[in-house]
């Protein structure tokens, strides 16, 4: 044989594995893993009902993700710009400005809304508070 290389590499891990396992902590360390590794060849299904509950698990939060982001498109887009303002201001973006003004506004915006929205719940609770009133006079 003209290629010795492969020889030598096999006969240096095999040396070099005899000298680690000296150590008697790495002797232990090994027999734990081997031990792990038969328990799994001899109950597959443990693992596989592992890797079941993580999908079922991850299933679940993207599920919950999806109706947050249904039910609430004004967070998400706030989620989304203060996401490329702290990008931004980590990859050092010194137009940030335009950025943090877009996401003042929308907040802004938002407290505006509501804020109108409040007003007009609580002129309907008032209208509907004199009607009351009134009926009660009559």
């Amino acid at each position: 044989m003209n290629n010795k290389l492969v020889p030598a590499v096999v006969a240096g891990a095999a040396v070099g594995a005899a000298i680690a396992l000296l150590d008697k902590k790495t002797r232990s360390s090994v027999k734990g893993q081997v031990s792990n590794v038969s328990q799994v060849t001899k109950n597959p299904s443990s693992v596989k009902d592992k890797a079941t509950n993580i999908k079922d698990e991850v299933i679940y939060w993207k599920e919950q993700v999806e109706e947050i982001r249904r039910n609430n498109p004004e967070l998400e887009k706030a989620l989304l710009q203060a996401k490329d303002l702290v990008v931004g201001l980590r990859n050092g973006d010194t137009n940030l400005n335009s950025s943090s003004n877009n996401f003042k506004q929308n907040e802004s915006d938002n407290n505006q809304n509501n804020a109108a929205k409040a007003f007009d719940a609580n002129k309907n609770n008032t209208n509907a508070n004199k009607n009351n009133t009134n009926a009660n006079n009559k």
